[in-house]
């Protein structure tokens, strides 16, 4: 799935190696089924995405929602969908 492949793409064995993933992944049961996150990996049910976008960020690895993707051209972070 997608979080696996960025899991792989991304993750590290360490949280101090590489980069910092910030994962939203919802309110139900098991949103990652038996995947385990990397070290540097924070995955939360709901995350303050936009304070997050404006402190700043590297890159924003996203679904192309609509609400996301104008959250994050108004702060100027750059997208991957």
């Amino acid at each position: 799935g997608a979080w696996g492949a960025a899991f792989d793409a991304f993750g590290r064995d360490m949280a101090e190696e590489g980069p910092l993933l910030v994962v939203a992944i919802g309110p139900q049961d098991k949103p990652l089924g038996d995947l385990k996150p990397p070290a540097n990996a924070v995955c939360m049910p709901v995350i303050p995405q936009v304070d997050i976008l404006k402190a700043g960020v590297d890159v924003f690895l996203m679904n192309g929602g609509q609400n996301s993707m104008m959250e994050a051209l108004t702060s100027a972070v750059p997208l991957v969908v």
